[in-house]
């Protein structure tokens, strides 16, 4: 449902952006709106954020930052604790020990696709490194091979 709503409000933040100004304008917004949204001012403050100037500097900031960003992870919104549950879980299926699930794992699971992959040569290097640090059996985050690396 949250995925359904999240591709909603990009889709129809590009069709708004893309919405040219001029006297056809507001009656091509207001067919954008749909159904559902009973409240017009509603509406229409996401509109006007959506085409500010303030909205199009965010935007821009966060594509910027994406671009920059050398690792990717492939947990989506899942995020680092759900994988690491997930992984503890699996052990436990395989009456494995989950306390062998640290960070580091969490980390090299995090970035690699379903097939086992990891996302980029980046990524590769990244493990390589993290692998070449011995285990340290303390519980420091700050002293892990995530940290290090």
């Amino acid at each position: 449902m949250c995925t359904c709503w999240r591709q909603y409000k990009s889709r129809i933040t590009k069709q708004i952006i893309n919405v040219s100004p001029g006297p056809e304008a507001s009656r091509k917004l207001q067919l954008l709106k749909s159904d559902n949204i009973l409240d017009i001012t509603e509406w229409n403050k996401f509109v006007k954020f959506r085409q500010s100037q303030e909205f199009d500097e965010i935007s821009r900031r966060y594509t910027e930052l994406a671009k920059k960003n050398e690792t990717p992870h492939t947990t989506s919104r899942k995020g680092f604790a759900r994988l690491r549950e997930e992984l503890r879980a699996a052990k436990l299926a395989k009456n494995e020990d989950p306390d062998e699930v640290n960070r580091v794992k969490t980390w090299i699971a995090g970035h690699k696709h379903k097939d086992g992959t990891p996302v980029n040569e980046n990524v590769v290097d990244k493990i390589a490194q993290m692998e070449a640090i011995p285990l340290d059996k303390t519980k420091l985050i700050k002293d892990d091979a995530v940290a290090q690396v």
